[in-house]
């Protein structure tokens, strides 16, 4: 028995998102990662005087930890899944392959697109941005690109 890269579970749940996110007429889908965040202190000597920086960055991650799938229909989000963090890598990394991302760095938005074959022979073209941080990608946003737009 052979399997191949579109037998995997995150390459099933992703185009099933992408598909769903077509017949819904959906503009954007979010993928979001939801973990705890740890606060960084940092105290910066300034002028004579000692400032205490506070900052967020995503925490270690749990078995608690999840990302968010969010749809983008007539204006308003509306979360449609609720995976969990071990599908994060794998959902991103197929979303950054479809669309020929190349990664510039840690702290640099990246773009990229792809086209989606459709069941009724249709297809769509997508416009995908990743916005990544020092730790991992924390929100990658797929945009359905408008048909007058070709």
């Amino acid at each position: 028995m052979s399997t191949s890269v579109s037998d995997s579970p995150a390459v099933v749940i992703l185009e099933k998102f992408l598909r769903d996110a077509t017949m819904r007429d959906a503009t954007r889908i979010r993928f979001e990662r939801k973990s705890k965040d740890e606060a960084v202190f940092e105290t910066v000597v300034q002028d004579g005087v000692e400032k205490t920086a506070v900052s967020f960055r995503p925490g270690p991650r749990g078995p608690k930890d999840s990302f968010q799938v969010q749809m983008e229909i007539d204006g308003e989000y509306e979360t449609v899944g609720m995976l969990p963090i071990v599908l994060w890598e794998h959902i991103i990394s197929r979303l950054k392959i479809m669309s020929r991302m190349i990664d510039y760095g840690e702290k640099k938005s990246v773009n990229g697109r792809f086209c989606l074959s459709i069941e009724d022979g249709r297809t769509e073209n997508f416009f995908v941005t990743s916005n990544p941080n020092p730790y991992s990608d924390r929100i990658v946003v797929v945009e359905r690109e408008p048909h007058d737009s070709y």
